[in-house]
């Protein structure tokens, strides 16, 4: 006789564990290259043992989603975003030659994806985007701003819930980290990214499909003309 109906085995501890932290990293909640908090921390913040903790971490291991590294802890994997590129023949640079190449991506993920984005975005997610682009409002260190440019637009294209297109995007992350780090210098361009990354939130709380895409197109632009004009002053200056 089929055993279909056959009551449910109940999950132990660290299975439940590892299907959580898998799922967050397969819909792109926790990024590749991310670092987990520690044994403790997960520990406690899932009220779980840290044996239970250390046993989800083997199995997650066995999965190739996270990497332990000697002293430094657990990491989620970015193996495939590195060795597609690498396949590709791109460098770890963002040059005058490639950087048209990373916009284009962007642009046609980001704004491929608005109509799904804003069919199943929530109040939850729009306040999440908000905490991040306040942060272009606080007086903190550069690299804390670069970080949130990146956590904007990685938060906004995992509200896609599409685990594919979330880690081809995480191909390109690298890349705008390398962008907001020559750029976000600038307190006039932190001003342009707060206001460009809030008609986007506006657009999203009003389910505005078309005021979304022009937002992101809008953005996209004047990045990639703060950045050529970047190339621009360093050849001068090389010169």
């Amino acid at each position: 006789m089929s055993d279909i109906y056959a009551p449910v085995e109940r999950l132990s501890a660290p299975q439940i564990v590892t299907k959580r932290l898998k799922k967050a990293i397969l819909n792109g909640e926790i990024p590749p290259g991310s670092k987990l908090p520690s044994e403790r921390e997960l520990a406690q913040q899932m009220q779980v043992s840290r044996p239970v903790i250390r046993e989800a971490v083997v199995m997650l291991s066995s999965y190739g989603l996270i990497v332990s590294k000697q002293g430094e802890g657990n990491f989620v994997a970015d193996k495939f975003s590195e060795s597609v590129l690498e396949f590709m023949g791109f460098s770890n640079a963002l040059t005058p030659e490639n950087y048209q190449y990373f916009f284009d991506c962007r642009l046609l993920f980001e704004k491929g994806m608005a109509p799904e984005i804003i069919r199943q975005v929530t109040e939850e997610d729009i306040e999440d985007l908000q905490k991040i682009n306040q942060i272009f409002r606080q007086e903190t260190t550069e690299q804390e701003y670069v970080q949130a440019e990146v956590d904007f637009h990685h938060g906004f294209m995992s509200l896609s819930h599409n685990p594919l297109v979330v880690e081809l995007y995480t191909m390109i992350l690298k890349f705008m980290h390398l962008s907001a780090s020559y750029l976000l210098s600038s307190q006039l361009i932190r001003e342009e990214a707060f206001t460009a990354h809030t008609r986007i939130i506006e657009a999203l709380k009003e389910r505005d499909q078309e005021a979304c895409i022009a937002a992101i197109e809008a953005h996209l632009e004047v990045s990639r003309n703060n950045l050529q004009r970047y190339f621009k002053q360093q050849s001068d200056k090389a010169v």
